[in-house]
């Protein structure tokens, strides 16, 4: 059986489409965690056969056959939640900085506060997350696989790979598996995902949105904490943290979304 951490994030599926089942949901939200088919199947006391049913009944009714693509649109109906997907240095950095902001909006004057101070605030989180999922990285990159991962990035199937590289088919797949065991990865969303947190291919180059309006609007809402009334400094700072995670995700999933299909 799974560890019950994951049971966490096994929930209010009132909100989402009739037509997707709570196996369906548990299914996409455990294969983007990591865990095995094998690890699945138990978890969903369902045999491997009928755990591929679900898979294809996904694509199906997604009007999809590829993953990505797939995951993207469970992020877009609310089937997977932000903040059960975000990097644990992240968490921890917007635990931080939840009670910084949190201590500057109930300060002595805070009355008067700015939306440039918070929004500083909030740009810093945002470096400090880059800075450490960065710093995290151990591995190194030759140039052909960094050529590799932008090529598939801009939506080139396996046969203009072949061609680009000079590899026969096996030898674009071995690169790929190479790369997926690089990155502690078995699929091409979190692959991605592991390439936006350590910078590997200049995430900031694929954007269509600003940053610096993000972290206004941001502060903007941050600041009518201050109105909450029979609100917990406590209760306060979780409305931060959640909507700090809020903000990480609308930037990483914007630089994921630009993946070609």
């Amino acid at each position: 059986m799974l560890n019950n951490r994951y049971k966490d994030v096994l929930c209010d599926f009132h909100k989402y489409p009739q037509s997707i089942s709570n196996v369906e949901v548990y299914f996409l939200r455990l294969t983007l965690h990591g865990q095995s088919v094998n690890e699945i199947a138990e978890f969903l006391d369902v045999d491997l056969e009928n755990l591929y049913e679900i898979e294809k009944g996904l694509f199906i009714k997604f009007y999809t056959s590829n993953w990505y693509d797939l995951v993207l649109k469970g992020f877009q109906l609310n089937l997977l939640k932000p903040e059960d997907f975000v990097n644990n240095m992240v968490r921890n950095t917007a635990n931080l900085f939840s009670c910084e902001i949190n201590n500057l909006l109930n300060s002595e004057g805070s009355d008067h506060i700015s939306i440039n101070t918070i929004k500083a605030s909030c740009l810093n989180y945002l470096a400090n997350c880059y800075r450490d999922l960065k710093g995290n990285n151990t591995a190194r990159f030759s140039k052909i696989e960094i050529e590799f991962l932008k090529f598939k990035f801009n939506g080139n199937e396996t046969d203009n790979l072949s061609i680009k590289f000079e590899l026969d088919e096996k030898s674009i797949e071995k690169l790929k598996k190479h790369l997926f065991e690089k990155l502690g990865v078995q699929d091409w969303f979190n692959c991605y995902k592991k390439v936006f947190e350590f910078d590997i291919l200049q995430w900031q180059d694929y954007l269509d949105i600003d940053i610096d309006v993000l972290a206004i609007e941001l502060s903007a809402k941050l600041i009518t904490i201050q109105t909450f009334k029979h609100v917990s400094l406590k209760e306060r700072q979780l409305f931060i943290y959640h909507d700090l995670l809020k903000f990480y995700h609308t930037i990483e999933i914007a630089y994921l979304s630009k993946y070609k299909f």
